[in-house]
């Protein structure tokens, strides 16, 4: 019951962010109506007054929608409700804190050989602690990305990071975290959660201060 609840609760909140997705994406497209609204400036000859309108009320949202509508646009190339859901949320949730967020999806992906509920859960754990570690650092990045290969999805999630000295061999341990005392059980719960997945690779690096993690999905051949 926790399990389909999650699920629906999962696939209404992707419909509500597809619908302002669209809401968005309506108002760049009708934008030339909003410099419509300037014309009593133009016609007046009043250029000040032209400048400080369009640097007060217009530019500042042209750069936002774009920065928002950047984030998703190519999350429509996952075509899984509430694997999108979760990504939109967590993405956009990074962005608004300041950190700088990459996506690419380049491939449509429509169906993965891995229980729906089990992957979101896994996704947003590791998506947690990669914006938890990458607010840690000077310059705090993430990078989304899935690879679609002959015979799998590579999915891709990698953040900056402040290395504390932690070896890779131990996160998965319970009780072991770089946070403080009582924390530490994400990625040990990751860890149990894709032990029941079959043909799931769950590896772990770092490199050139990125922590990156990598799930390599098989695919349906059939």
């Amino acid at each position: 019951k926790v399990r389909q609840d999650t699920f629906y609760a999962l696939l209404r909140y992707a419909e509500q962010l597809e619908s302002t997705y669209d809401t968005l994406r309506s108002f760049k497209h009708d934008y030339h109506n909003i410099m419509l609204s300037m014309s009593h400036y133009i016609e007046s000859g009043d250029v000040n007054g032209l400048k400080l309108f369009f640097n007060e009320k217009i530019a500042h949202l042209d750069k936002q929608i774009s920065k928002d509508t950047a984030h998703l646009d190519q999350l429509k190339n996952l075509k899984i409700p509430e694997l999108k859901g979760l990504l939109t949320s967590k993405l956009l949730y990074a962005a608004d804190l300041g950190i700088d967020v990459k996506i690419d999806v380049r491939d449509e992906i429509s169906t993965l050989l891995i229980d729906t509920i089990d992957l979101v859960r896994v996704t947003g754990i590791l998506l947690d602690n990669a914006i938890e570690a990458a607010l840690e650092s000077d310059t705090p990045a993430i990078l989304f990305s899935v690879i679609s290969l002959e015979k799998e999805h590579l999915f891709i999630i990698k953040n900056t990071f402040v290395d504390k000295g932690i070896p890779l061999s131990s996160i998965c341990r319970p009780n072991v975290s770089s946070k403080g005392k009582n924390r530490g059980t994400g990625l040990y719960n990751v860890n149990q959660i894709l032990k029941k997945q079959k043909d799931v690779l769950w590896e772990t690096e770092t490199s050139e201060g990125m922590f990156i993690q990598r799930l390599q999905l098989p695919k349906d051949c059939t």
